[in-house]
Protein backbone atom coordinates (compact mmCIF):
# COMPACT_ATOMS: atom_id res chain seq x y z
CA UNK A 1 0.00 0.00 0.00
CA UNK A 2 1.37 3.68 -0.84
CA UNK A 3 1.35 6.44 1.25
CA UNK A 4 1.70 10.01 0.66
CA UNK A 5 -0.09 13.38 -0.20
CA UNK A 6 -1.56 11.50 -3.61
CA UNK A 7 -2.77 8.44 -2.09
CA UNK A 8 -6.33 7.47 -1.47
CA UNK A 9 -7.49 7.56 1.74
CA UNK A 10 -8.66 9.38 5.01
CA UNK A 11 -6.53 12.37 4.81
CA UNK A 12 -7.23 15.25 8.01
CA UNK A 13 -9.14 17.49 4.87
CA UNK A 14 -11.62 14.52 4.68
CA UNK A 15 -11.57 13.17 8.02
CA UNK A 16 -13.03 16.92 8.84
CA UNK A 17 -15.74 16.76 6.53
CA UNK A 18 -17.04 13.93 7.38
CA UNK A 19 -17.05 14.70 10.94
CA UNK A 20 -19.09 17.91 10.30
CA UNK A 21 -21.95 15.97 8.08
CA UNK A 22 -22.04 13.77 11.21
CA UNK A 23 -22.53 16.27 13.63
CA UNK A 24 -25.66 17.72 11.28
CA UNK A 25 -26.90 14.02 11.14
CA UNK A 26 -26.88 14.27 14.94
CA UNK A 27 -28.20 17.48 15.37
CA UNK A 28 -31.21 17.09 12.79
CA UNK A 29 -31.75 13.77 14.48
CA UNK A 30 -32.25 15.58 18.07
CA UNK A 31 -33.86 17.87 17.09
CA UNK A 32 -36.34 15.08 15.54
CA UNK A 33 -36.60 13.36 18.59
CA UNK A 34 -37.22 16.17 20.93
CA UNK A 35 -40.17 17.41 18.56
CA UNK A 36 -41.50 13.49 18.54
CA UNK A 37 -41.15 13.76 22.25
CA UNK A 38 -43.05 17.14 22.31
CA UNK A 39 -46.14 15.96 20.18
CA UNK A 40 -46.31 12.26 21.84
CA UNK A 41 -46.18 12.64 24.91
CA UNK A 42 -47.10 15.18 27.78
CA UNK A 43 -45.40 16.14 31.38
CA UNK A 44 -47.84 16.61 34.10
CA UNK A 45 -47.70 16.72 37.63
CA UNK A 46 -51.01 15.60 40.16
CA UNK A 47 -51.60 18.41 42.86
CA UNK A 48 -48.72 18.28 45.71
CA UNK A 49 -52.05 18.13 48.49
CA UNK A 50 -54.35 15.24 48.61
CA UNK A 51 -54.53 12.02 48.01
CA UNK A 52 -53.99 9.81 45.10
CA UNK A 53 -56.09 7.47 43.88
CA UNK A 54 -53.52 4.86 42.68
CA UNK A 55 -51.39 3.50 45.53
CA UNK A 56 -47.98 3.41 43.46
CA UNK A 57 -48.56 6.91 42.33
CA UNK A 58 -48.69 9.76 45.28
CA UNK A 59 -49.41 13.12 45.31
CA UNK A 60 -46.86 15.43 43.82
CA UNK A 61 -45.01 12.73 41.61
CA UNK A 62 -44.54 14.10 37.85
CA UNK A 63 -45.94 11.48 34.60
CA UNK A 64 -45.17 11.15 31.53
CA UNK A 65 -48.44 10.72 29.41
CA UNK A 66 -48.42 9.08 26.14
CA UNK A 67 -51.16 11.06 24.31
CA UNK A 68 -51.14 9.31 21.32
CA UNK A 69 -51.84 5.82 22.80
CA UNK A 70 -53.34 2.61 21.79
CA UNK A 71 -56.11 1.02 23.70
CA UNK A 72 -55.35 0.60 27.39
CA UNK A 73 -54.73 -2.97 28.46
CA UNK A 74 -55.87 -4.41 32.35
CA UNK A 75 -53.32 -2.57 34.86
CA UNK A 76 -52.36 0.57 32.64
CA UNK A 77 -52.58 3.83 34.67
CA UNK A 78 -54.78 6.41 32.60
CA UNK A 79 -56.06 9.77 32.45
CA UNK A 80 -59.71 10.14 31.46
CA UNK A 81 -62.50 12.87 31.58
CA UNK A 82 -65.21 12.24 34.22
CA UNK A 83 -68.21 14.34 34.85
CA UNK A 84 -67.56 17.95 33.81
CA UNK A 85 -64.79 16.84 31.91
CA UNK A 86 -62.52 16.94 35.14
CA UNK A 87 -59.29 15.47 34.28
CA UNK A 88 -59.09 12.39 36.79
CA UNK A 89 -56.24 9.05 37.27
CA UNK A 90 -57.28 5.69 37.13
CA UNK A 91 -56.42 2.03 36.16
CA UNK A 92 -58.03 -0.14 33.73
CA UNK A 93 -59.55 -3.21 34.90
CA UNK A 94 -61.36 -6.29 34.26
CA UNK A 95 -64.96 -5.17 34.36
CA UNK A 96 -66.41 -7.28 37.62
CA UNK A 97 -68.30 -10.66 36.82
CA UNK A 98 -71.84 -8.75 37.96
CA UNK A 99 -71.67 -6.52 35.17
CA UNK A 100 -74.22 -6.58 32.35
CA UNK A 101 -72.91 -8.95 29.39
CA UNK A 102 -73.79 -5.98 27.01
CA UNK A 103 -71.65 -4.12 28.93
CA UNK A 104 -68.66 -6.14 29.57
CA UNK A 105 -68.86 -6.37 25.63
CA UNK A 106 -68.00 -3.20 25.68
CA UNK A 107 -65.29 -2.89 28.07
CA UNK A 108 -63.44 -5.35 25.32
CA UNK A 109 -64.43 -2.98 21.83
CA UNK A 110 -64.50 0.96 22.53
CA UNK A 111 -64.76 1.23 26.18
CA UNK A 112 -63.03 0.74 29.62
CA UNK A 113 -63.69 -0.36 32.94
CA UNK A 114 -61.43 2.49 35.17
CA UNK A 115 -60.86 1.85 39.39
CA UNK A 116 -59.83 4.45 41.87
CA UNK A 117 -57.84 2.13 43.85
CA UNK A 118 -58.20 4.17 47.01
CA UNK A 119 -61.63 4.57 48.31
CA UNK A 120 -60.96 7.95 49.88
CA UNK A 121 -59.44 10.09 46.72
CA UNK A 122 -61.71 12.26 45.19
CA UNK A 123 -63.31 11.56 42.18
CA UNK A 124 -65.88 8.93 40.09
CA UNK A 125 -64.44 5.64 38.09
CA UNK A 126 -66.51 3.13 36.63
CA UNK A 127 -68.22 2.02 39.65
CA UNK A 128 -70.17 5.51 39.50
CA UNK A 129 -69.80 6.12 35.42
CA UNK A 130 -69.87 2.96 34.56
CA UNK A 131 -67.65 1.88 31.39
CA UNK A 132 -65.50 4.88 29.96
CA UNK A 133 -65.49 5.61 26.20
CA UNK A 134 -62.05 5.54 24.72
CA UNK A 135 -62.81 9.10 23.52
CA UNK A 136 -62.82 10.17 26.93
CA UNK A 137 -59.32 8.44 27.83
CA UNK A 138 -56.65 10.84 27.51
CA UNK A 139 -53.79 9.51 27.95
CA UNK A 140 -51.69 6.95 29.15
CA UNK A 141 -49.37 6.89 31.91
CA UNK A 142 -46.11 5.69 31.07
CA UNK A 143 -43.20 6.78 33.43
CA UNK A 144 -43.94 8.51 36.72
CA UNK A 145 -41.36 10.62 38.08
CA UNK A 146 -41.23 10.86 41.85
CA UNK A 147 -40.21 14.23 42.09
Amino acid sequence: MTSGPGAPGLRPARIARLLARARIVLYVGLVGFVLYFQWRYDLTRLPPGGVSPLTDIQPGHRLVVDMHFRAPEPGAAVLYRGRGERLLLGRVSDPPESLAPEEAARCRDDARWIVKEVAEAAGEDSMLLGPISLERIVGRVVIVLPF
